[in-house]
């Protein structure tokens, strides 16, 4: 205010205070009677209450800059202060509220909200999708290593997904428009865990997989593994808290191998 009164006359600030604005605008310098050198301590002022600001001219070595990023709370507290009679200005600004609006503190609590948002909804986008209980167990969407761009990769995917295009899943459009499993004689849907798990055609791959299983968790702990509710399957695919690396890559070996042979017995099939 000394300033305000050197540059304006008391008497004309005064009469600014009872406006719409109560001078902030002036003080702003948004006034068509705009005062730099108001301006300046303004500025230095704001950045008493918590403003950011960048280097800029005017600082003379204190608080340097120009932009802010101001709380209504700091908004209140000035106006208020504006309004006050000059004898209440130097017993109010000990009571004013310091804000601690600092660039590198709001720009993280930003970036946790965003998080935060960005995750319930790729929860939410989840729900009620069938082929998506085994990959909704996962705590966040991050970077997989075993997705290298590989066969093997793709297949380990659309397990993960249940997206495999098996005879449950593509009855609909293909030839013999049946969900059976056509490479054994049990009379089952073609799942994918049928495929991984119970079909006889890949018994030979399968124990290939199994015996890494063995050696990496151990038969007992893979036994009760296989009565829960996904069979295992989450731990071969990566989705387990567990997650083994051997283990999925030789469950992307296993995919290839098993896949290739399902191919050649179907294009056997369709020719007869």
């Amino acid at each position: 205010m000394d300033v305000v009164h050197e540059q304006y006359g008391e008497n004309q600030w005064n009469a600014r205070c009872v406006e719409g604005d109560s001078g902030v605008g002036y003080l702003e310098g948004l006034d068509e009677e705009c005062n730099m050198t108001v301006v300046d301590e303004m500025k230095y002022f704001l950045g008493g209450l918590g403003g950011v600001a960048l280097d800029g001219p005017g600082s003379r070595g204190r608080n340097p800059g120009v932009p802010f990023c101001w709380s209504s709370v700091c908004w209140r507290e000035l106006e208020a202060f504006t309004k006050a009679p000059a004898k209440r200005w130097p017993s109010s600004l000990p009571n004013m509220m310091i804000i601690d609006v600092s660039c590198n503190k709001w720009k993280k609590e930003i970036e946790k909200l965003t998080k935060e948002y960005g995750l319930n909804k790729w929860k939410h986008s989840m729900n009620g999708k069938t082929t998506l209980t085994w990959y909704a167990s996962k705590n966040v969407p991050r970077f997989e290593v075993f997705y290298d761009g590989s066969f093997g990769s793709q297949l380990l995917f659309a397990v993960r997904c249940k997206a495999l295009s098996v005879n449950r899943r593509t009855w609909r459009w293909n030839e013999g428009n049946t969900r059976l499993c056509l490479q054994c004689n049990r009379g089952v849907e073609e799942t994918v865990e049928h495929l991984v798990l119970e079909c006889s055609k890949y018994e030979q791959e399968r124990e290939s997989l199994m015996d890494v299983v063995h050696e990496q968790c151990g038969e007992n702990k893979w036994n009760a593994r296989c009565v829960e509710e996904d069979s295992g399957m989450r731990y071969l695919v990566g989705l387990d808290e567990e997650c083994n690396m051997t283990v999925v890559n030789a469950m992307k070996d296993f995919l290839v191998y098993a896949w290739n042979k399902r191919q050649r017995l179907n294009r056997h099939f369709s020719s007869m």
